[in-house]
């Protein structure tokens, strides 16, 4: 049986839009999207006037990843060190020199996270610049090593 959840990942439709306008409206809110011509969905050009949308929007950097600022990179860090996904990144040649061919899991993900951003405490790395520089390579390259992007993690720290 298909999930809800399933269901909409399979008929969602993908476009970038920039926010041109909000504003209460006479029954609710109006949120006004600029989409570029090129990006626009057929299901959305051709759909009637009032038909309804679940929407789930993600703010997009420069960069074209997502923008998330909620979690600290040490927090993000204590997340990943605990993620099978992110064992397995590290475990294929990401690692420190010394914890190659070790199993790789939650305490000897933070000894590499620790050794790769030349911190004690993965806490260093909300507040020590060149830490909080190698602690986001890092995680753009394993986010980029993924297939998927995990639902789970946002793709960039704030």
């Amino acid at each position: 049986m298909t999930s809800p959840a399933n269901l909409a990942r399979a008929t969602a439709v993908h476009f970038e839009a920039k926010k041109t306008g909000f504003g209460q409206a006479q029954d609710g809110w109006s949120l006004t999207l600029r989409i570029q011509h090129d990006d626009v969905p057929a299901a959305v050009r051709d759909a009637k006037k009032g038909t309804r949308y679940v929407v789930a929007l993600v703010e997009i950097g420069d960069d074209e990843l997502p923008v998330v600022g909620k979690k600290s990179r040490a927090q993000m860090a204590g997340i990943l060190c605990n993620d099978p996904a992110f064992h397995a990144f590290l475990a294929g040649g990401r690692c420190p020199p010394r914890l190659l061919g070790v199993t790789i899991d939650t305490n000897t993900a933070a000894m590499a996270v620790r050794e790769i951003c030349e911190v004690e405490s993965r806490a260093d790395l909300d507040r020590d610049e060149f830490a909080a520089e190698q602690w986001d390579a890092l995680y753009t390259e394993f986010r980029r090593s993924q297939p998927v992007p995990d639902e789970h993690l946002p793709a960039r720290i704030g």
